[in-house]
């Protein structure tokens, strides 16, 4: 049996087509003359989003976390840098707190020919030994007054009292004196004297223990002539402090006539204050005052200069 729908069932098929959005894109698409283009393109689209899903999938996954890896150790890295500078300071902090601390301690004379750095690694050396070198522990290129008894500390006191005044003279610091003698000998003499009056404490200690018991006729009899000849390098020593402090004092006198002649340049004052009085005899003392404080400087300038000169170390106490 044969079934005829008639146009009302072609009517409801077309109808139920075109309700079909995805048959209709298909519809036009096969009508339309890009379809092949937009096919082309859709793969590119598509190639493309692939592809980049990819790359970020490799840097998220892998770059990224080499990075953070990699920051990570560059932050140790000055953060170790870090800690061993400021291990670095603290330890130099210590040191030199240590040098300030022995030096205190244990007051050092130095050989002057001793470069600082030198200096500084005996006291850093002598830091750990204190007690030691209190109690007589040589060492090179130095003496520690520290470790003397009272009464050469005394005598080192007394020398270094007449240099200081030298160094802070104003004829000093104007060029006045000798350059080589302040700059070489007096530095020389400090050193030569703190090494005899080191050998000479150690000598008198011992003097003073052999004597401590019973001193019988042949102990004396070898201690006397020890003491004299420790006697006289003592006496020696003492005179070459007393030619340090002479200097001294005659650098003192040249100051005072330095500060004398400045002191004239201020005479012009009283000129007019003595004008203004008419006072021409008190103008005329004035002014040959004047000159004579002239000839009392060069005195003592030039009596200064040769004192300094006079401080030759003998042969017989270099090296």
């Amino acid at each position: 049996m044969i079934e005829f729908n008639g146009p009302h069932s072609a009517s409801k098929g077309c109808n139920d087509q075109a309700s079909s959005p995805g048959i209709l894109v298909d519809a036009l698409m096969q009508m339309s003359p890009w379809k092949a283009q937009n096919e082309e393109w859709g793969f590119v689209v598509i190639e493309f989003g692939f592809y980049t899903g990819i790359i970020i999938g490799i840097f998220y996954y892998l770059i990224l976390p080499v990075l953070k890896w990699m920051a990570s150790l560059a932050e140790k890295a000055e953060a170790k840098k870090e800690r061993e500078v400021m291990a670095a300071r603290m330890a130099s902090d210590r040191v030199a707190a240590n040098i300030k601390h022995a030096a205190s301690m244990l007051d050092p004379v130095f050989d002057p020919d001793l470069p600082g750095h030198a200096r500084n690694m005996i006291l850093g050396n002598a830091a750990s030994h204190i007690d030691d070198c209190l109690r007589g522990r040589r060492m090179d290129g130095v003496v520690f007054i520290a470790s003397l008894n009272s009464q050469f500390s005394g005598m080192m006191w007394r020398a270094r009292k007449a240099v200081k005044i030298v160094d802070e003279s104003m004829v000093k610091q104007r060029g006045l004196l000798d350059g080589i003698a302040n700059k070489v000998i007096l530095p020389r003499q400090v050193w030569e004297i703190a090494r005899l009056l080191q050998v000479q404490s150690e000598l008198a200690n011992e003097q003073a223990e052999a004597r401590r018991g019973v001193v019988s006729p042949e102990l004396d009899a070898v201690l006397a002539p020890q003491r004299k000849a420790l006697e006289r390098s003592i006496h020696a020593t003492a005179q070459r402090i007393i030619a340090l402090e002479k200097y001294a004092t005659q650098v003192q006198e040249a100051d005072s006539a330095l500060l004398a002649q400045e002191m004239l340049h201020r005479n012009d004052k009283y000129h007019d204050l003595l004008a203004m009085t008419d006072d021409t005899d008190a103008m005329r003392s004035l002014t040959q005052h004047a000159d004579a404080v002239e000839s009392t400087l060069s005195q003592s300038i030039r009596g200064a200069i040769a004192a300094g000169e006079a401080l030759v170390i003998p042969d017989n106490f270099r090296n």
